[in-house]
Formats: C-alpha cells, sequence, structure tokens
C-alpha cells in the first residue's frame, strides 16, 4: 500500500532537487543546472508512478515504462509524457551528457519551466 507520505516525499525532493537546480544555473553552471532539473522531473514523475500505481520504480527506466503505462491508460496524460521525453532530451540528454547548451537563457527558461511539470505531475497524482 503506498503512503501519502511516502508520494509527498518524493514531490518535496522534486522541489528541492528544482531550487537546486535554479541556484546553479543562477552560479553559472548549466549543465550541472540541467542535471539536477532533469532529476527533478524524474523525482516527480516516480512521485506519480507510486501513487498511481503502487509500484515505486527504482531506475530510470522504470519510471519511464510506468509514466508510459499510464498515459497508455489514460489519455489525458499524453501532454505530459511529451513533456518528459523533451525534458529527458534536452536537459539530460543534450545539455547534460553532450554539453550541447543552447544560450544560456533558453537553458534557464526551460529549468524554470520543470516548476510547472512538478506541479502538472502532482495534481496527476492526487487524483
Amino acid at each position: 500500500m503506498v503512503l501519502a507520505q511516502d508520494v509527498q516525499a518524493l514531490f518535496n525532493d522534486a522541489r528541492n532537487l528544482h531550487q537546486s537546480a535554479l541556484k546553479v544555473a543562477e552560479d553559472g553552471d548549466l549543465r550541472d543546472a540541467a542535471e539536477k532539473a532533469w532529476c527533478a522531473v524524474n523525482r516527480a514523475t516516480t512521485g506519480l508512478v507510486l501513487a498511481r500505481t503502487d509500484v515505486l520504480p527504482e531506475r530510470s527506466p522504470q519510471v519511464t515504462d510506468g509514466l508510459a503505462y499510464l498515459a497508455d491508460d489514460d489519455f489525458r496524460l499524453v501532454d505530459l509524457t511529451n513533456a518528459y521525453f523533451a525534458y529527458q532530451g534536452r536537459l539530460h540528454g543534450r545539455y547534460f551528457y553532450d554539453g550541447k547548451l543552447d544560450s544560456p537563457s533558453t537553458v534557464i527558461s526551460e529549468i524554470r519551466r520543470v516548476e510547472n511539470y512538478i506541479q502538472e505531475a502532482e495534481r496527476w497524482a492526487e487524483g
């Protein structure tokens, strides 16, 4: 049985990671900030999957599979799923792993938008 406190802890962690990403971006390390922002997206998605399936995904591929499962079951999650994959590709892949950063304002703007993703994932987790 999923405890609300476990789900809430994941969303709290996501918000903390996002705040850390903003701070690191402000300090000028956009590559690290992008990875922290991606981790925030991943934690929020973990919270959503746990809340909706009673299964705690322990690794990123399980988080991805869990979200895809939810979206297959409820088409209204398609936009959130598309955002997840976009963040995975840009924040995690392009910016962090490949080190191919767009303009600082573009990267920072994308990191800021992660807050909306966290809020939306939490909304879906609640009901």
